[in-house]
Protein backbone atom coordinates (compact mmCIF):
# COMPACT_ATOMS: atom_id res chain seq x y z
CA UNK A 1 0.00 0.00 0.00
CA UNK A 2 1.33 3.30 -0.93
CA UNK A 3 1.63 5.55 2.13
CA UNK A 4 0.41 9.40 1.90
CA UNK A 5 2.75 11.93 1.15
CA UNK A 6 2.43 12.95 5.23
CA UNK A 7 3.51 9.84 5.98
CA UNK A 8 6.05 10.11 3.45
CA UNK A 9 7.09 13.56 5.03
CA UNK A 10 6.78 12.45 8.49
CA UNK A 11 8.99 10.04 7.64
CA UNK A 12 11.97 12.20 6.61
CA UNK A 13 13.01 10.04 3.18
CA UNK A 14 10.90 7.37 1.39
CA UNK A 15 10.46 3.64 3.21
CA UNK A 16 13.17 1.49 2.20
CA UNK A 17 12.53 -0.67 -0.05
CA UNK A 18 11.77 -4.69 0.57
CA UNK A 19 15.83 -6.29 0.26
CA UNK A 20 17.35 -2.45 0.01
CA UNK A 21 20.42 -2.21 2.33
CA UNK A 22 20.76 1.41 4.08
CA UNK A 23 22.68 2.57 6.70
CA UNK A 24 20.72 3.83 9.37
CA UNK A 25 23.36 4.91 11.81
CA UNK A 26 26.68 5.81 12.02
CA UNK A 27 27.25 5.72 15.69
CA UNK A 28 29.30 2.72 16.96
CA UNK A 29 26.84 0.13 18.36
CA UNK A 30 27.76 -2.87 19.39
CA UNK A 31 24.90 -5.67 19.81
CA UNK A 32 21.53 -3.83 19.42
CA UNK A 33 18.49 -5.45 20.74
CA UNK A 34 15.51 -4.48 19.42
CA UNK A 35 11.90 -4.80 21.06
CA UNK A 36 9.46 -6.49 19.23
CA UNK A 37 7.92 -3.84 16.91
CA UNK A 38 10.66 -5.72 14.82
CA UNK A 39 8.37 -8.07 13.53
CA UNK A 40 6.78 -5.69 11.72
CA UNK A 41 3.84 -5.05 14.33
CA UNK A 42 4.21 -1.27 15.19
CA UNK A 43 2.21 -0.77 18.70
CA UNK A 44 2.85 3.18 19.30
CA UNK A 45 0.66 2.79 22.56
CA UNK A 46 2.45 -0.19 24.08
CA UNK A 47 4.26 0.16 26.94
CA UNK A 48 2.88 2.82 28.42
CA UNK A 49 2.96 5.01 25.34
CA UNK A 50 6.30 4.47 24.74
CA UNK A 51 5.74 1.98 21.87
CA UNK A 52 7.61 -1.03 20.77
CA UNK A 53 9.59 0.05 18.44
CA UNK A 54 12.76 0.26 20.35
CA UNK A 55 16.47 -0.92 20.98
CA UNK A 56 18.79 -1.47 23.28
CA UNK A 57 22.47 -1.39 23.79
CA UNK A 58 25.55 -1.03 26.44
CA UNK A 59 28.27 1.42 25.33
CA UNK A 60 31.87 0.62 26.04
CA UNK A 61 31.02 3.44 29.66
CA UNK A 62 29.05 0.81 31.19
CA UNK A 63 26.08 3.08 30.17
CA UNK A 64 22.71 1.02 28.69
CA UNK A 65 20.61 2.80 26.34
CA UNK A 66 17.11 2.56 25.14
CA UNK A 67 16.29 4.48 21.99
CA UNK A 68 13.39 4.54 19.13
CA UNK A 69 13.29 3.34 15.59
CA UNK A 70 11.27 4.46 13.19
CA UNK A 71 9.42 1.82 11.79
CA UNK A 72 9.17 3.51 7.94
CA UNK A 73 12.48 3.91 7.51
CA UNK A 74 14.27 1.75 9.99
CA UNK A 75 16.12 5.09 11.71
CA UNK A 76 17.44 5.59 14.93
CA UNK A 77 15.97 7.99 17.32
CA UNK A 78 18.41 9.78 18.16
CA UNK A 79 20.34 9.00 15.40
CA UNK A 80 22.90 7.17 17.75
CA UNK A 81 20.76 5.72 19.25
CA UNK A 82 21.38 6.60 22.84
CA UNK A 83 17.58 8.00 23.27
CA UNK A 84 17.31 7.25 27.63
CA UNK A 85 19.99 6.44 29.88
CA UNK A 86 18.96 3.06 31.23
CA UNK A 87 21.61 2.08 33.88
CA UNK A 88 25.02 3.19 34.50
CA UNK A 89 26.61 -0.08 35.32
CA UNK A 90 26.04 -2.55 32.79
CA UNK A 91 28.15 -4.89 31.40
CA UNK A 92 29.75 -4.32 27.81
CA UNK A 93 28.73 -6.62 25.16
CA UNK A 94 32.29 -8.12 25.07
CA UNK A 95 32.75 -8.32 28.98
CA UNK A 96 30.69 -11.26 28.66
CA UNK A 97 29.80 -12.14 25.01
CA UNK A 98 26.23 -10.57 25.39
CA UNK A 99 24.51 -7.38 25.61
CA UNK A 100 20.83 -6.26 27.18
CA UNK A 101 18.56 -8.29 26.16
CA UNK A 102 14.40 -7.96 25.79
CA UNK A 103 11.89 -10.03 28.12
CA UNK A 104 8.34 -9.87 27.23
CA UNK A 105 5.32 -11.07 28.60
CA UNK A 106 2.09 -9.76 30.03
CA UNK A 107 4.32 -6.97 32.30
CA UNK A 108 5.51 -5.07 28.90
CA UNK A 109 8.83 -5.22 27.47
CA UNK A 110 11.53 -5.26 29.77
CA UNK A 111 15.45 -5.83 29.72
CA UNK A 112 17.43 -7.82 31.22
CA UNK A 113 21.26 -7.62 31.43
CA UNK A 114 24.36 -8.47 33.44
CA UNK A 115 25.57 -5.34 35.39
CA UNK A 116 28.20 -4.27 38.16
CA UNK A 117 27.49 -4.52 41.66
CA UNK A 118 30.54 -1.91 42.17
CA UNK A 119 30.34 1.13 39.97
CA UNK A 120 33.87 1.43 37.66
CA UNK A 121 35.36 4.34 36.18
CA UNK A 122 36.81 3.24 32.28
CA UNK A 123 39.40 2.74 30.74
CA UNK A 124 39.80 0.98 34.42
CA UNK A 125 37.88 -2.61 33.49
CA UNK A 126 35.56 -3.74 36.29
CA UNK A 127 35.32 -6.57 38.15
CA UNK A 128 33.90 -9.90 36.81
CA UNK A 129 33.51 -11.22 39.84
CA UNK A 130 31.07 -8.30 40.82
CA UNK A 131 28.83 -9.31 38.01
CA UNK A 132 25.01 -9.93 38.68
CA UNK A 133 21.55 -10.28 36.84
CA UNK A 134 19.30 -7.24 36.20
CA UNK A 135 16.25 -6.45 35.48
CA UNK A 136 15.19 -2.94 34.25
CA UNK A 137 11.37 -1.97 33.74
CA UNK A 138 9.48 0.95 33.28
CA UNK A 139 7.03 2.63 35.77
CA UNK A 140 5.46 5.86 34.52
CA UNK A 141 7.57 6.23 31.90
CA UNK A 142 10.36 6.02 33.47
CA UNK A 143 13.44 3.08 34.08
CA UNK A 144 14.15 1.33 36.87
CA UNK A 145 17.34 -0.63 37.18
CA UNK A 146 17.54 -3.38 40.05
CA UNK A 147 19.52 -6.22 40.51
CA UNK A 148 17.89 -9.51 40.95
CA UNK A 149 17.83 -10.99 44.02
CA UNK A 150 20.10 -13.97 44.24
CA UNK A 151 21.30 -13.26 40.82
CA UNK A 152 25.28 -12.44 41.55
CA UNK A 153 28.24 -14.25 40.05
CA UNK A 154 26.26 -15.21 37.06
CA UNK A 155 26.05 -12.97 33.61
CA UNK A 156 24.24 -13.11 30.34
CA UNK A 157 20.45 -13.97 30.96
CA UNK A 158 18.43 -14.49 27.88
CA UNK A 159 14.51 -14.15 28.63
CA UNK A 160 11.40 -15.69 27.16
CA UNK A 161 9.66 -13.51 24.58
CA UNK A 162 6.21 -14.44 24.57
CA UNK A 163 3.74 -11.52 25.53
CA UNK A 164 0.60 -13.92 26.72
CA UNK A 165 3.22 -15.00 29.53
CA UNK A 166 1.89 -13.85 32.80
CA UNK A 167 5.84 -13.33 33.77
CA UNK A 168 9.43 -14.46 31.32
CA UNK A 169 11.47 -16.58 32.00
CA UNK A 170 15.47 -16.17 32.56
CA UNK A 171 18.19 -18.19 31.73
CA UNK A 172 21.75 -17.38 32.24
CA UNK A 173 24.99 -18.96 33.53
CA UNK A 174 27.76 -18.98 36.26
CA UNK A 175 31.37 -16.37 35.39
CA UNK A 176 32.94 -19.71 33.95
CA UNK A 177 30.08 -20.09 31.51
CA UNK A 178 30.15 -23.97 32.24
CA UNK A 179 26.65 -23.99 34.55
CA UNK A 180 23.38 -22.60 32.40
CA UNK A 181 20.37 -22.01 34.92
CA UNK A 182 17.00 -20.94 34.30
CA UNK A 183 14.50 -19.25 36.88
CA UNK A 184 10.98 -17.42 36.81
CA UNK A 185 12.24 -13.86 36.20
CA UNK A 186 11.24 -12.73 39.98
CA UNK A 187 11.24 -15.55 41.82
CA UNK A 188 14.85 -16.93 42.60
CA UNK A 189 13.12 -19.48 44.31
CA UNK A 190 12.52 -21.54 41.04
CA UNK A 191 16.30 -21.50 40.27
CA UNK A 192 17.44 -24.84 38.69
CA UNK A 193 20.32 -25.81 36.54
CA UNK A 194 20.01 -27.36 33.27
CA UNK A 195 21.54 -31.01 33.80
CA UNK A 196 24.22 -30.74 31.34
CA UNK A 197 27.75 -28.60 31.32
CA UNK A 198 28.12 -26.23 28.64
CA UNK A 199 31.12 -24.69 27.01
CA UNK A 200 32.65 -21.15 27.27
CA UNK A 201 31.28 -18.94 24.94
CA UNK A 202 28.37 -21.82 23.87
CA UNK A 203 25.06 -21.19 22.39
CA UNK A 204 21.86 -21.48 24.20
CA UNK A 205 18.33 -19.76 22.99
CA UNK A 206 14.66 -20.11 24.10
CA UNK A 207 12.72 -21.73 21.46
CA UNK A 208 10.18 -19.50 20.73
CA UNK A 209 6.96 -19.42 21.60
CA UNK A 210 7.78 -22.32 24.51
CA UNK A 211 9.64 -23.11 27.90
CA UNK A 212 12.58 -24.71 26.31
CA UNK A 213 15.86 -24.08 25.91
CA UNK A 214 18.09 -24.99 22.89
CA UNK A 215 22.17 -25.21 24.06
CA UNK A 216 25.31 -26.44 23.34
CA UNK A 217 26.80 -28.67 25.60
CA UNK A 218 29.09 -31.84 26.48
CA UNK A 219 27.24 -34.96 25.28
CA UNK A 220 26.40 -37.23 27.98
CA UNK A 221 28.18 -40.07 29.01
CA UNK A 222 27.46 -44.04 27.92
CA UNK A 223 26.31 -41.85 24.38
CA UNK A 224 28.12 -41.93 21.15
CA UNK A 225 28.23 -38.21 22.00
CA UNK A 226 30.00 -38.61 25.08
CA UNK A 227 33.17 -36.53 24.80
CA UNK A 228 31.49 -34.46 21.79
CA UNK A 229 30.41 -31.26 21.16
CA UNK A 230 26.09 -31.68 21.77
CA UNK A 231 23.02 -30.01 21.36
CA UNK A 232 20.19 -30.52 23.85
CA UNK A 233 16.66 -29.76 23.86
CA UNK A 234 15.78 -28.95 27.54
CA UNK A 235 12.07 -28.58 28.73
CA UNK A 236 11.65 -26.30 31.80
CA UNK A 237 8.13 -27.11 32.13
CA UNK A 238 8.90 -31.09 32.48
CA UNK A 239 12.70 -30.95 33.41
CA UNK A 240 12.96 -33.39 29.84
CA UNK A 241 16.56 -33.30 28.41
CA UNK A 242 17.07 -35.09 24.79
CA UNK A 243 20.43 -35.08 22.96
CA UNK A 244 19.42 -33.99 19.47
CA UNK A 245 22.82 -34.10 17.61
CA UNK A 246 26.40 -34.16 18.08
CA UNK A 247 29.82 -32.77 16.22
CA UNK A 248 31.87 -36.09 14.57
CA UNK A 249 34.89 -34.21 14.28
CA UNK A 250 36.19 -34.87 17.89
CA UNK A 251 36.15 -31.46 19.05
CA UNK A 252 35.60 -31.01 22.86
Amino acid sequence: MALSPSAVLAAGRLPTLPGAEVQVTSARIIDSEFDWGRDGVDCPACNGGDGNSRLAFTDAFYNLWVGHVDPLTGDFIPADGKGVLVDTMAAFATDFGNGPEWALSQLGSQLVYTRYSLPTVPPTPADPQTAELAVASQSGGVWLPMALDQGGKKQSPLATQDADDPVPLVQYQDLAKVSTFWRVLDAPVTQTRVPVKGYNAGSRRWVPGTHKIILSARGLQDTLASGFRSVFLYDTDTGALTQIAHSTDGGQ
